[in-house]
Parts: C-alpha cells; structure tokens; sequence
C-alpha cells in the first residue's frame, strides 16, 4: 500500500487481500454468504500440539473419530462389499456433521453475534479484523455525541512519531526452590484502572512540558495550546503531570472519554457477572425440583449470552492500552499517553513493591515482579499465615492507591520454582480450605507446545516428586527407567512427535528450512495437494540416520516412521537434547547434573535374568500370550470406532492398519503391538523391566 493520497494498485490491493484471507479467514469467497474456516477458528480458540479435525473433536467433544486414507476410501466405494461403500457416504457424512457440531460445541455463531452487538461492527469483522477495529469502533460511539473528531494519521505519520521511552517493570526472579509459601498478588485490570484514576486520554492530554505554549507534536498528531492555558490550570491546581512528563487536565475541567469508556465497562461486567451468578443459582435450585425442560433451556442459554457478553466487556477492556500505544500499525498511537500509562504502572508496582519489603512484621520479600504482579516469598511462614498476609498485603496496598486501582490477593504456591522471567512452576492454593493443590506451570515445558509431549510427562512426573517428597534418589530411579525404556525402544511413538507451525514462502532460500518445513516440502514432491495451510502444525520426528547426518537428514513425518519397520527413534538425541536440558534448567538449582546421572545408569541385563535363564523364557513366553490377546482387544476396539466388522480388520501381523489417525492412542498401540509381536522376546534386555510395564499398563 502506497502513502496517503497515492494512486491505488489494483493487482497490489487484491494479492494483498488474498495474502490476508489466507492467513486469517477462508479463501473461498461467495458472495451474500460468510464462509468459515473452523480450522481456523479452533486454532484460535484452544491450545493444541495438532489441529488435525480428529485431535480437535477430541479435545472440544470427547470421542474419537477414526482417520480413513484416500486410497482406503476411494477402493472402498469402487471394489468394496456393500457394507464399505455405505461406511464411505457414513464416513464423509459424520465428518460434515461432526464440523457443525464442533461450532456449537466452541458457541462460535453465537458469541461471535454477542461480540459484534457489543463492539458495533459487522459479525464477520469479529472473526477477522484485530483488537485495534474493535477498540475504534467502541470509541467512536462514545466520541460523536461528544462532537469530537478522532485522528486518522497515515502510516507516514504513526512511522514518524517518537519512539517509546518507558518500559514495565519485570524483575529478573531470584532463581531457586522455595520450600515456603509464595505469595502471588495481582493488580487487578492495572492499565484500565491507572486510564480511569489519573484521567489519562486523547481529550485530556496537553502534550510534554517542553515547551508550554508552542505548537508541538503528540503522538502521531500535534497539540497547540492557548497562551497561558497551563499556568491558569497549574494556579488553581486542576492540572497533573505524568511521571513521563505529559499534562493532563483533571476530570472537573473534562472527563477522559477513554475513562468514561473503560469505567461503563468494567461496571456493565460487573452486573453481568452479578446476574450470571444469579442466574446459575436458579438453574441449581431448579435441578432440585422438577422442572421444564424448555425452562432450564432458556436459562442455560440466558447463560451463555451473559457470558459471551462479559467476555466481549473484558477483552476490549485489556486491548485499549495496546490500542494507544501500538506506535507501529496502530489506527491512532500516542506514544505520550501510552509512556504515561506504562510509567505510572511501574511506579504503582515500585511503591508495592517497597510497602512489602519494609513492612515490619510481615517478615516478607519480593522476589519476582512482572509488570502488574507481585511474588512475595514467606520465609517460614506456614500456609494458613500466608492467606492471613497475603489478605492484608492487598488491603494496606489497594489503600494506598487511587480507586479503581486495586491489588488483589491471588494465590499461594506451595512449593515453588522460578526459573527465569515468565517461568514458574509450583503447587498452587486459591482458597484455606483446598485440600489437594493444583500443579501450575507458567512459560515452562509442561505447558509449552515446541517440545514433544515426553518431554512435558517427564518433567511433570519430576516436579511431582520433588515437590512431594523432595527425595532425589525416587527422581533418578524414575528418570533411570524411563531412559531405559526410550532407549530400547519401547515407547509410543505418539509421545515423540513435534508439531511445529509451518509458513512456507517465508524463509530464507539460503538457508536450510526447519524440520516441519522439511517433512512438507518431502510430501509436497510426491502430492502437490498436501500442501499445509499456513500457520499449520506439521508434526514430525526425529530417527537415527548415517554418522555424518544432520538433524534435518534425520526428521520424517510419524506416517513414515510408523511404515517402515527399520526406522527406530532417535533415543539418544530425545533425551540428550531434549529431556535432559529441559529438566537441568530445574535441577541445577539444587545442584543436581541429570547429564551424570544418565552417564551413570545401568545398560546391561540385570543379573537376576542372567542367572536364571530358564525363569527368564517362562516369563517371556507368559508375555507373548499377554501381548496376543492385547493384540486381539486392540482389533475390537477399533472395530468398535470405525464401525468396520472385526473380521474385516483381522489381518497378519504387519498388515496396515485400516484407520491411519495419528491423533488417536490405540493406533499407537496398534504399531507398537505388531512390532512387539514382530521381534518376540528379543525384543527386550530384562524380563524384570517387562514385568515392571506389564504392571504399569
């Protein structure tokens, strides 16, 4: 797009449009009808590893559907018994149904009605357009009673304005183990409420205190004051001065607009959620008693719609500070309100932050602060005295703050892990009288999606332990096993599997693509059509290759691996690479090295086995048959999912499956079956570590 007033390119204007339609709507286009894609409207509404359509009717309506290749159906419904060419049509028709289903499931029509009622613009702008639009479209209905006119600066103007001088405040955290209570306290709605408390806005700001009287830039605009305005304001005291050095009228002189905006919404939620809570007690006392259906109906649906409401109030309530402050695409920046609101909020958090640390009987100290949020560590203190300070820590602070700015009491961990900025983890109590905690981890692995999920269950596991018995030899037996088994191989594979998002076009020809990118150009060279979507989650693997190949030599999609027998995981490089620096990030604050605890463990037969070889067999052989009939019941199960006769789906070992999902468990245990039935005994090292699994599983 050319500067403001240049001549419009059509060609650049429509591959523009079409390069926005692909990465954020449907690129069909019909006209007098919305066309949705639901894989991108999951893909925003939930955290997944992969968006395949079986992980997602997983995940949003808990069953799972089977997974049928195109080969698969295509001989079906041309050399197939009646029985599989109905399963065809059944097959394509439940898929349609389930994608309906999946919209209702997600309330995505309906929220997305309430959405564009609330922000006043078009419903399919509310699927599409960003925070900036939904913001804009609130403050105009808000500015034209009030004979306002707003900026609309090109992006020359918004390029040119100064860049922003003042950052939040985040602690770096004092990395280690707390064994006592850590305090988590919250401003509640920080931004919002210092907009609401000092009267910050476009309609209230006098721009810097450069220079009083003289026409000066603001933002991506220009300010030019009356002769003698501030100090007739500074004399009879009705003028304020940010901590960044912008002026602002107090509110008997003029209301922000923005303030009037933020503070009919956060009292508008209020009520609403008054009224959800009111409503949800009716639908308690009702299900006491006999009563319609339709009645019940009607309130669960009243339900939702408050709900979506609320959820329209609070999240146009979050974005107006990036509104105001996005200095780079912004529809109407303003780095001079946007420096006071980040200013002020930092010196808010400072003053807290010294309240609490020269409080002279709470015996406490900050240690970790992240823009609106405070760690406060309790050494000592027992659990039920960390509520009782906590308590009074939100009320001395929020005391000492302008209303509506409030500090709100959060949560107590116990124990606790910090990590680095934005990576915790511990056992979490909300109220006194939880009995069991809640294992919460922030910017960690457990939660992060650019791992494989081994790596997520083995730190879990570790942590557990850790923070239940703080016993170290338990985590090095666990971690001793769990190596042993990724190492001979006795593993699901579905554990193993990145899933990275994929944006071909965008990287760098001289340069090698990532793995995701890889494994898709792979596939691409034998179908064109099975080119991802952009943004997609491609999952992959890592295999064992030649001496001298580099990791992308050695990625290949799960499909591949699970077809080729001689394949086998690439144990080494999954817990070198991947386990063991995840969980040394922990461990080393302890003084534990996981790196000589995996030099250290055991690699041979164990010599119970080896000195009774005749036992040994007899318990290998009483494993086969184990393995057999699991085998069997693996087969029903499937039958049972896909709707295909047993008998159809019995077939030697080592046959495809019928069903390729590589979102679903049993298809894993499926391959892991017939390998295991494959390679008999020799399979394993131990006939003790096989008992052990048996046990497990």
């Amino acid at each position: 797009m050319g500067p403001p007033g240049a001549p419009a390119n059509p060609r650049v204007e429509r591959h523009a449009a079409e390069a926005y339609r692909r990465r954020k709507s449907s690129s069909i286009q019909i006209s007098g009808r919305h066309v949705l894609n639901v894989w991108r409207i999951m893909k925003s509404r939930c955290a997944l590893n992969i968006f395949s359509f079986e992980n997602v009717v997983y995940h949003f309506l808990h069953r799972r559907v089977p997974r049928f290749d195109y080969d698969t159906l295509t001989r079906w419904s041309t050399e197939g018994s009646p029985i599989l060419q109905s399963r065809v049509y059944q097959y394509h028709l439940e898929r349609a149904e389930l994608t309906n289903k999946l919209l209702d499931a997600s309330n995505v029509i309906h929220q997305s009605s309430e959405f564009a009622k609330v922000y006043g613009v078009d419903f399919f702008s509310v699927l599409t357009r960003g925070s900036q639009f939904k913001v804009e479209a609130m403050m105009l209905r808000l500015t034209k009673p009030e004979n306002f006119m707003t900026l609309s600066p090109g992006a020359k103007k918004v390029a040119q304005q100064r860049a922003a001088e003042c950052l939040p405040l985040v602690m770096e955290p004092q990395s280690n183990l707390y064994t006592s209570p850590l305090i988590v306290l919250d401003f509640q709605s920080l931004y919002p409420s210092i907009m609401i408390a000092y009267n910050y806005c476009y309609s209230t700001c006098l721009g810097m205190m450069a220079t009083f009287d003289q026409p000066k830039p603001m933002g991506a605009g220009e300010v030019n004051l009356p002769r003698g305005l501030v100090g007739t304001l500074a004399r009879h005291n009705l003028l304020q001065v940010a901590p960044n050095g912008a002026m602002y009228v107090k509110a008997p002189v003029r209301q922000s607009l923005v303030a009037r905006m933020l503070t009919e919404i956060l009292d508008t939620r209020v009520l609403v959620k008054q009224q959800m809570a009111r409503i949800s007690q009716l639908l308690i006392e009702t299900a006491k008693v006999t009563a319609t259906r339709d009645r019940r109906a009607l309130l669960q649906a009243r339900v939702r719609k408050l709900d979506s409401f609320q959820m329209a109030l609070k999240l146009v309530a979050n974005v107006t500070y990036g509104y105001i402050g996005a200095s780079f695409s912004g529809r109407m920046p303003c780095v001079d309100i946007a420096d006071s609101i980040v200013q002020t909020g930092r010196e808010t958090l400072e003053r807290a932050i010294a309240a609490v640390n020269n409080h002279p009987t709470w015996n406490a100290k900050v240690v970790y602060g992240d823009t609106d949020s405070l760690f406060v560590y309790l050494p000592g203190a027992t659990r039920d005295q960390a509520f009782d300070i906590g308590e009074e820590m939100a009320k001395f602070i929020s005391d000492q703050n302008p209303p509506p700015v409030k500090l709100k009491f959060e949560k107590v961990y116990h124990p606790c892990v910090l990590l680095a900025k934005k990576r915790y983890v511990g056992y979490k109590y909300e109220h006194r009288r939880q009995a069991e905690p809640i294992f919460e981890g922030k910017g960690i692995e457990t939660v992060r999606r650019d791992g494989c999920p081994a790596t997520q269950k083995i730190m879990e596991k570790c942590l557990r332990l850790l923070f239940e018995h703080q016993d170290l030899t338990r985590i090095r037996t666990y971690l001793h096993r769990e190596w042993g088994k990724i190492s001979r191989g006795r593993v699901s594979i579905q554990d193993f599997v990145f899933a990275k998002e994929v944006k071909l076009g965008v990287y760098n020809p001289n340069r090698l693509p990532p793995p995701g990118a890889i494994v898709s150009l792979k596939h691409m060279a034998v179908d064109p059509r099975q080119e991802p979507q952009y943004g997609e989650r491609v999952p992959y693997v890592v295999v064992y290759g030649g001496p001298q190949d580099r990791l992308a030599d050695q990625v290949m999609s799960p499909r591949e691996l699970l077809a080729n027998p001689q394949m086998r995981l690439h144990g080494r490089y999954y817990i070198l690479k991947q386990i063991i620096p995840s969980l040394n990030r922990i461990f080393t604050l302890i003084g534990v090295d996981l790196h000589h605890w995996f030099n250290e463990m055991p690699k041979n037969i164990c010599p119970a086995c080896a000195n009774q070889p005749q036992a040994t067999i007899l318990t290998l052989t009483l494993k086969v048959q184990r393995m057999e009939r699991r085998h069997q019941f693996l087969n029903q199960c499937c039958s049972q999912c896909t709707s295909v006769p047993d008998f159809l789906l019995r077939a030697p070992v080592g046959h495809p499956l019928i069903c390729s999902s590589l979102d679903c468990p049993i298809y894993y245990e499926q391959i892991k079956s017939q390998a295991e039935l494959t390679t008999r005994p020799l399979y394993w090292n131990c006939a003790h570590d096989i008992e052990q699994e048996w046990q497990e599983l």
